[in-house]
């Protein structure tokens, strides 16, 4: 066991393992959400609303890959985060 710091968290840079149950969460959160945006995007283009020039259906998307780039993360993010290589971040041994 290392010893805690003041903070309470432990010494280091050991980055927490999510649970199970929090990575399910999140998969069902993902999965909840696609389904409930393409029955929303198909009520609006059923109803007349999707015009191509209106972008109505795109933009949201478009807005939210944005903010992901722009958006910077929080420091406690950081800790632990050497790399975005696709070595680290699709998992591929080198």
């Amino acid at each position: 066991d290392k010893a805690a710091t003041p903070s309470g968290k432990p010494e280091g840079n050991e980055i927490n393992e999510p649970s199970q149950a929090y990575i399910l969460m999140h998969a069902a959160l993902f999965l909840a959400t696609g389904i409930c945006s393409t029955i929303c995007n198909q009520m609006v283009f059923y109803h007349g609303a999707s015009q191509p020039k209106s972008m109505l259906l795109s933009f949201p998307t478009y807005i939210g890959m944005i903010l992901v780039v722009l958006l910077p993360l929080p420091k406690s993010a950081h800790k632990g985060v050497h790399s975005t290589s696709s070595q680290t971040v699709f998992g591929v041994a080198s």
